[in-house]
């Protein structure tokens, strides 16, 4: 079974959307990908092109997504949002096992017991942790509030491609 680019698409956005949405997203979607095709051929581009030139117009399928989504990302505009979701996952996953660690060593080192040294660093990792996501939302929320304004409302979106879809 061969899927197209819109296949592609389509599963991308419906993924990121709440499980009793996604019948209603996927047909709204296909229909509105559909339509815009149509257009396309019927102004004289190859079917291919037109799709393919359709779904770079469309942007980015997380970015796409969040417009579907049932929470608004309103703090962060939905087209910053999944990049501040992937850096504060990247940032936990490294920063916070680092703390514990460096936390557990210490209390080693001044030769706590076992019990406290497994579960001392825990208090001190969870305030790191909040102390991470409050920094890094705050300057996700300072660069989308910046970048609005220098892009005048034009989508930053642009620079994704349909190309992406055919790697995944």
């Amino acid at each position: 079974m061969t899927t197209t680019l819109t296949d592609r698409y389509v599963a991308v956005v419906v993924r990121r959307v709440s499980d009793k949405h996604r019948p209603a997203v996927e047909q709204k979607l296909r229909a509105m990908i559909a339509a815009y095709i149509e257009a396309r051929v019927e102004l004289g581009e190859v079917p291919d092109q037109a799709e393919y030139a359709t779904l770079a117009d469309l942007g980015d399928p997380a970015r796409r997504a969040t417009l579907y989504a049932d929470q608004a990302a309103m703090l962060i505009g939905p087209e910053t949002y999944p990049d501040y979701v992937r850096a504060l996952g990247v940032l936990c996953a490294i920063a916070l096992p680092v703390v514990y660690t460096l936390n557990d060593i210490g209390y080693w080192v001044r030769g706590e017991g076992v019990w406290a040294a497994l579960f001392g660093p825990v208090g001190i990792t969870l305030t790191a942790a909040m102390y991470l996501a409050v920094c890094v939302t705050v300057a996700f929320v300072i660069v989308d509030r910046a970048g609005n304004r220098q892009r005048g409302g034009t989508d930053s979106a642009q620079m994704w491609t349909p190309d992406a879809l055919r790697r995944s």
